[in-house]
């Protein structure tokens, strides 16, 4: 694999140099060195096993002005994935802008799971609520190719993000994007709920990195204590008489303030925790 031809620019760098001017500038982080390789290959339209077996590859003035900028932006908080435009996830190149959430890999588990939920009971139908960029809709679609999936979210530039993922990867017609806020765009039960929902606290916003800060506010926060989205869903279902089961992304601190929730909302229900890779309660499984 070349990058592009020597006659479209003068070179200004190569690769080690540029990659090491570049990890110096982010030194304050923890991953400068994989930021760096990852923001020249996308630069450079190369894979990063490419930049390993050509230290000495010159890198045209363009490309070199072009890395820069994106270093100087990463060096200021700003999301590799923003940078790049989108991130792997679940196996999947997914589109992501400043008006949604960058997936992490922890809710890679709770598509898994709901994925696993579904199949065994023979789901036909799953709600998202929340859908963001549309990550956790597309990756049970890619799954369930029987099961009925509606996403929600109440952010307008959110279900633009999740239309055009989508688009690229040809679910248009298995996942319906439905505007509006929690149950509201539903008219009646689906077999399984899943939500990833803002469940950070005002207190852990305070102690969150400077990277997060730079994703919209209104899908990291959750209230004051963190739950009141997940609160308000629940007695949703309730009042709805909708004793349906429901799979809720949460934090492991948040874990006995849920079990409270539902105990109130639904006295007796049945109430899981699966762990994430740091064997931590992660994934509230609820069965009415």
């Amino acid at each position: 694999m070349t990058i592009r031809s020597h006659s479209q620019g003068a070179a200004l760098s190569s690769v080690d140099p540029a990659l090491a001017d570049a990890r110096q500038q982010l030194s304050s982080s923890r991953t400068a060195a994989l930021d760096a390789q990852v923001l020249l290959c996308h630069v450079l339209g190369v894979p990063r096993s490419w930049l390993f077996a050509h230290g000495d590859a010159p890198i045209l003035e363009e490309q070199h002005r072009a890395f820069r900028a994106l270093v100087s932006r990463r060096a200021e908080g700003e999301p590799v994935a923003y940078l790049r435009g989108f991130v792997e996830w679940f196996g999947l190149d997914l589109l992501v802008s400043p008006a949604v959430l960058v997936p992490r890999p922890e809710t890679e588990l709770l598509a898994e799971h709901a994925i696993a939920y579904a199949v065994r009971n023979e789901s036909r139908s799953v709600a998202e609520i929340g859908t963001g960029c549309g990550a956790i809709s597309i990756a049970m679609a890619s799954r369930l190719p029987n099961v009925e999936i509606v996403a929600t979210d109440v952010d307008a530039e959110a279900l633009k993000v999740a239309a055009t993922n989508l688009q690229r990867f040809g679910m248009s017609e298995r996942v319906r994007l439905v505007p509006g806020s929690l149950l509201s765009p539903l008219a009646s039960p689906p077999d399984l709920l899943v939500a990833n929902l803002p469940y950070l606290s005002r207190a852990m916003m305070m102690e969150v990195s400077p990277e997060v800060l730079h994703e919209p506010r209104g899908a990291l926060l959750g209230g004051e204590t963190g739950v009141e989205l997940y609160q308000e869903m629940l007695r949703q279902m309730h009042d709805r008489g909708w004793r349906i089961p429901a799979m809720l992304e949460i934090d492991p601190r948040q874990r006995a303030a849920l079990c409270k929730l539902v105990e109130t909302v639904f006295p007796g229900a049945g109430l899981g925790f699966e762990q994430d890779y740091g064997s931590l309660d992660r994934i509230a499984v609820i069965e009415p």
